[in-house]
């Protein structure tokens, strides 16, 4: 866990450093919460230093299933999480793999008419679900 406290380059603010020396106790507080472990969806503050590993694998596991099983790969989801999947597949699309499936995406689109396209799109295809929430709900 990372113990270096924030530091503040002054040099280009509006306000003066006793202003914001003002809010110190609450920053402080703020990062104290912040590493405590104990607020919801804060995982990512300990990262990449702390993960589970054995969650990796399996993770790389189903990876390589999918791509040996599947033509097409849909992934439903709404919002962050469509979003942010669609953003780590883009930045993984360069990468080199014998076979990857075809990338589909539905939930972020409500229009009937593209829910049709698509189920007709996969039809005869060999194809693999991906339901991503957040949330959680």
């Amino acid at each position: 866990m990372i113990k270096k406290p924030l530091g503040f380059n002054y040099s280009d603010v509006l306000i003066s450093e006793d202003q914001l020396l003002l809010y110190k106790s609450r920053l402080i507080e703020g990062q104290m919460r912040l590493n405590s472990g104990k607020e919801d969806f804060t995982g990512w503050v300990r990262l990449p230093f702390t993960y589970d590993s054995t969650e990796v694998k399996r993770i790389q596991d189903v990876a390589a299933k999918i791509q040996q099983q599947c033509d097409a790969f849909v992934l439903i989801g709404i919002g962050g999480s469509y979003l942010g999947a669609r953003s780590a597949i883009e930045i993984l699309k360069s990468s080199k793999c014998d076979k990857f499936p075809t990338i589909y995406y539905g939930g972020h689109n409500l229009s009937g008419t593209y829910h049709a396209e698509l189920l007709e799109e996969i039809r005869d295809k060999d194809f693999c679900l991906c339901v991503i929430s957040k949330s959680g709900t």
